[in-house]
Formats: structure tokens, sequence, C-alpha cells
């Protein structure tokens, strides 16, 4: 195989980035429209899509082959919440937001996390 040039090789790098940019805000406007015209709220398909990168892909069905549902079902919606967390972090970060609760919200959250925490089993 002959050598390529640095030049070249991210040349093909940058046009194929590009390409699967391009293609991928064509798959979601598409779907986006497709989903207007039929009246599906856009959070359904999102969430049946989540946790479908590749290595999750790739895990979820050599455990679910080996017979370990457990452990690919962990594992795409582990991805997916380390995404989500991550993003939601990195959001945090770079925008803050100045958030004001009213008083008796944060003791409605956190009372049934102490009631199930008291409670006898």
């Amino acid at each position: 195989m002959p050598p390529v040039s640095v030049f070249l090789a991210l040349v093909q790098f940058l046009g194929g980035a590009a390409l699967v940019i391009a293609a991928t805000e064509s798959l979601v406007k598409g779907l986006a429209g497709i989903l207007r015209a039929l009246r599906i709220a856009c959070l359904s398909p999102a969430r049946c899509c989540r946790g479908l990168e590749a290595e999750n892909v790739a895990v979820g069905l050599a455990a679910g082959h080996a017979g370990l549902v457990e452990v690919a079902l962990g594992t795409v919606d582990g991805g997916a919440i380390f995404m989500l967390t991550v993003a939601l972090g990195l959001g945090v970060l770079v925008a803050p937001l100045k958030v004001q609760l009213p008083a008796p919200v944060p003791w409605l959250v956190s009372s049934p996390i102490s009631a199930s925490a008291t409670c006898p089993r």
C-alpha cells in the first residue's frame, strides 16, 4: 500500500466528517418532519434510540448473546445516563442558570427519599 500524504489524509478525514455531519443533519430534519406530520412528540423516538453508540451496541449484543440480559440493559441505560449527566454537567459549567425554587420544593423532593430510607422492609 503506497504511503498517503498527511495533507491527503487530512482532506479525506475532513471530507468524511463533513459527510457524516451533513447526513446526520438531513436524517434529523427528515425525522422531525415526519414526526410533525404524524403529530408524535419528538421525545418518543429519542427515548427509543438512547444508548445506540457503537461501543454500547457491541457490548449489549455480546452480553445478550451470552445470556447476560442485565449486563446488556445496564450497558445501554448506563451509557445513556452517563451521556445525559455529562451533557448537563458541561452545560452547567459553560452557562450556569440561576434557579429559585419555592420554599416547599426541596422538602417535597427529599421527602420520598427520606421516607424510603426510614421505612422498615
